[in-house]
């Protein structure tokens, strides 16, 4: 019974390393005070960063929406443009 209690509690290797490497780059914590925090609060921090980051990810992707139908607005506004017309001349008689 305490064993599993135990592994419930476990994270891997891996997933911890990512999570520092996260918390270490994008919030600039540095080692020392992430060595500090309990790991629910570790938790909290990347939970909270994943949600800005959904929520950033999809404001660039509103923008882009945006952008690409102003621009497509935009081109069936323009006029076409008209080729311009060969000059007539003449050919010079030999």
């Amino acid at each position: 019974m305490g064993s599993k209690l135990f592994s419930l509690f476990q994270i891997r290797w891996e997933d911890l390393d990512k999570i520092e490497y996260i918390l270490l780059k994008h919030l600039s914590l540095q080692p020392s005070e992430l060595e500090r925090l309990p790991f629910f609060r570790v938790e909290a921090l990347l939970q909270n960063f994943k949600e800005d980051n959904d929520k950033e990810n999809a404001r660039k992707k509103e923008e882009e929406k945006q952008q690409k139908s102003q621009m497509d607005a935009n081109k069936t506004k323009q006029k076409p443009m008209k080729q311009p017309k060969m000059p007539k001349m003449k050919m010079p008689k030999m």
